[in-house]
């Protein structure tokens, strides 16, 4: 017997089936989807996962938001002050030299990636979740994340 389309389809929907879970209200909720539920769940009480690799306090350690963050008047730099006080001033620069888009990286990878960037001025500042921020610039280019502890270590540097 040559299976048919029809055949197809109702195996795949077969396999669905069992993937997913009724809820009391009709819709249909993937496996994946309620184990993502529970652990934001799991992490909304303040239980601990088991799962992970670093430390709770670490990652609140690295991953802070700071208390404040701004543009220089003259759009030159990017200024933070971090939550204990430390005041940073990142030259526009120096972040979009730091910029780990895919576009920037396979720049790098190719020897195409300028060396200096001068005369920049930071055009926007976007948050990304709690963890980052989006920078814009007067080049265009506005594709970088740059996560609070990468700005941390380029204001270290």
């Amino acid at each position: 017997m040559t299976p048919t389309l029809r055949d197809g389809v109702r195996a795949a929907m077969r396999r669905q089936a069992r993937n997913c879970q009724t809820e009391r209200d009709g819709t249909h909720r993937s496996r994946q989807q309620i184990a993502v539920d529970a652990s934001c769940r799991m992490l909304r009480s303040g239980q601990e996962n088991t799962r992970m690799s670093v430390a709770p306090s670490k990652l609140a350690r690295i991953d802070v938001a700071p208390a404040r963050i701004g543009v220089s008047a003259d759009l030159d730099a990017l200024e933070l002050v971090l939550d204990h006080g430390e005041q940073l001033r990142l030259p526009a620069g120096a972040l979009r030299a730091a910029c780990r888009c895919a576009f920037c990286v396979r720049a790098r990878i190719d020897g195409v990636f300028p060396e200096r960037f001068d005369g920049l001025a930071i055009t926007g500042v976007a948050p990304i979740g709690g963890y980052a921020v989006n920078l814009a610039f007067s080049d265009g280019h506005n594709r970088g994340i740059y996560p609070w502890s990468l700005l941390r270590a380029l204001g270290d540097e």
